[in-house]
């Protein structure tokens, strides 16, 4: 069994499932019902990427879910950055650039999965896991709490009349 010797000791890895460890809460929500259930939806793919991964998926079932989670980043990414322009979100153009970006990562990864490169299916699912942990610990936890601190403070000026 792979272990992880560092400062909390010795952790068996394998024994511990990502999705134990990163998934969808309250403390998560935007408040928009929409928003809410499509990152739902990508934090699930923590839990089935790690399963595929774990148990020695195949290159072509890795794709597979690669794949869909390119249709549900950009339906997703796409979705919100027309929210965002509808309430004139001052920081749209550089939330855009990192959703951007971020489909570009995962293209990266598409693109080696499909090329070889004699990158076998272990360090393909490895990829993939880290690529989906910075999607959801990254960009949904993190970045997108900006715009929800922006919607907060535009609401809290518009109810007080403060400009």
């Amino acid at each position: 069994m792979k272990t992880y010797s560092g400062f909390f000791g010795r952790v068996p890895m394998m024994q511990h499932s990502l999705s134990g460890l990163v998934q969808w809460g309250n403390h998560n929500s935007i408040g928009n019902p929409a928003l809410d259930a499509q990152d739902r939806s990508i934090f699930k793919f923590v839990g089935e990427i790690d399963d595929l991964w774990r148990h020695g998926a195949s290159m072509g079932q890795l794709r597979g879910i690669a794949d869909k989670l390119h249709r549900v980043l950009e339906t997703h990414f796409l979705y919100e950055e027309r929210m965002l322009a509808g309430i004139g979100y001052p920081d749209l153009a550089k939330h855009a650039a990192e959703h951007h970006e971020i489909l570009e990562d995962l293209a990266s990864i598409r693109q080696h999965m499909d090329d070889g490169h004699g990158l076998h299916s272990g360090y393909a699912g490895l990829r993939l896991s880290n690529f989906i942990l910075g999607v959801t610990v990254g960009h949904v936890a993190n970045t997108d709490n900006d715009y929800c601190r922006y919607i907060m403070e535009e609401k809290a000026r518009e109810s007080t009349g403060c400009a």
